[in-house]
């Protein structure tokens, strides 16, 4: 392995680290890091086009980007929607890049992941000596340890994928030691992180991630495909029934003379008061365009969205801060019921095309990182957030190379 292979996976797996800093800092160095990439292997990638052998992941590409643009096109802000629509194709397209470049040589996999272990160690040693000098413990008689913990916030956001990123750590540490030592250090570090930052969309990952390995350990015992089939349907429509009622129960402004008197039927402290006036809001707003929504990334310029609340819990906030924070309700406003399920549809296709392929006894960390990621997309950061999206499909090709090695050596 040359050593500007070397280098440019250095990079890809610190560009990591870059998020203490900030999301410049990240993207700048995974650019770096693509462009050695592409310079180092210009010759190997003429075996990019075989991808065009995979219709069912072209098709379903061809029909999400489509329908992305023609979104983008009818948008409230044209030029805003095209440039996170483009960006996004080009963190689909790159990432294959990658992946392709990972598993040309498996070398390349086995130096990745004696980086990724020890940068993932450092980075969670960091932000927990961080927050222990940051913590702020308060006396409060009606707690009920008489005492709370002020939240540290300097790492709260990237928290959420620094949670899932020691959550994999166990499939790159597998190749270095049969003790995964450097993981569980990680996780119990991890944990008092996630209290200390109070980082509730973490739990939300992990208790969604591990339920999906529930649900794939359970599917995996049926073996009548009549069977797989009905669990399936079932499952679609107890979600889809779930989903409908939270949906139901949130306030509806619109009714009410005075917002004080809103009666809240979904509890405070399991959905705070801010989300449940945003998700209404913007529920409300689906009807307008459910086709093929107001534009990628611009909930936050609808008529009204601006306004404040005017409820005592929620202060000066309005409608629509930033965005919904929640990003199927994000992605049903901006790009409609059409481009919402074609972005599934080529989410499941990509999942499900590499899954058939290289299945192995490792596979479910695959089941446990889509969970994850997009269980705690519910209630964070937005879909169009660069970072947020990137890491997905960063840590995607990433994970698909170590399958795809694990396969060759099993």
């Amino acid at each position: 392995m040359s050593k500007i292979s070397s280098f440019s996976i250095f990079l890809l797996v610190f560009s990591f680290a870059g998020l203490l800093h900030n999301p410049i800092t990240f993207g700048c160095l995974v650019l770096i890091s693509l462009f050695l990439i592409v310079f180092e292997d210009r010759k190997e990638f003429k075996y990019l086009f075989l991808i065009l052998h995979n219709k069912a992941l072209v098709y379903s590409l061809l029909i999400f980007s489509s329908l992305l643009i023609i979104s983008s096109l009818k948008s409230i802000d044209v030029q805003r929607s095209l440039f996170v629509s483009i960006y996004l194709i080009l963190f689909i397209f790159l990432s294959f890049i990658i992946y392709k470049f990972l598993t040309f040589n498996f070398k390349r996999i086995e130096f990745l992941s004696k980086n990724y272990i020890y940068l993932i160690l450092l980075i969670v040693c960091y932000i927990f000596i961080y927050n222990a000098f940051q913590t702020k413990f308060y006396y409060d008689e009606t707690r009920l340890l008489n005492f709370f913990v002020d939240e540290v916030k300097t790492f709260k956001g990237v928290t959420n994928i620094f949670t899932l990123m020691v959550c994999l750590t166990p499939l790159f540490e597998s190749h270095t030691r049969k003790f995964p030592f450097i993981s569980i250090v990680s996780f119990c570090l991890l944990i008092l992180i996630i209290f200390s930052s109070n980082s509730n969309s973490s739990f939300l990952g992990l208790i969604i991630g591990f339920s999906s390995l529930g649900l794939f350990y359970f599917m995996r015992k049926i073996s009548n495909r009549k069977k797989i089939f009905l669990a399936n349907f079932l499952l679609l429509f107890f979600f889809t029934v779930v989903i409908w009622k939270i949906f139901s129960l949130l306030p509806k402004v619109e009714k009410l003379n005075d917002i004080n008197e809103t009666v809240f039927k979904i509890n405070p402290n399991i959905l705070d008061v801010h989300r449940q006036f945003i998700w209404s809001f913007s529920l409300e707003q689906i009807k307008e365009n459910y086709l093929f929504g107001i534009g990628p990334d611009t909930s936050n310029f609808i008529d009204g969205s601006q306004v404040d609340i005017g409820h005592d819990q929620t202060g000066d906030m309005n409608f629509i801060p930033s965005h919904p924070h929640n990003f199927f309700i994000e992605l049903l406003l901006e790009i409609g019921l059409l481009g919402t399920f074609s972005f599934f549809l080529l989410i499941l296709v990509m999942n499900t095309q590499f899954f058939l392929r290289y299945s192995n006894k490792n596979i479910f960390y695959l089941i446990f990182f889509n969970g994850y990621f997009w269980g705690s997309s519910l209630v964070n950061f937005s879909f169009w957030n660069a970072w947020w999206q990137g890491s997905y499909f960063l840590l995607l090709a990433i994970m698909f190379a170590k399958l795809k090695y694990q396969k060759s050596i099993n």
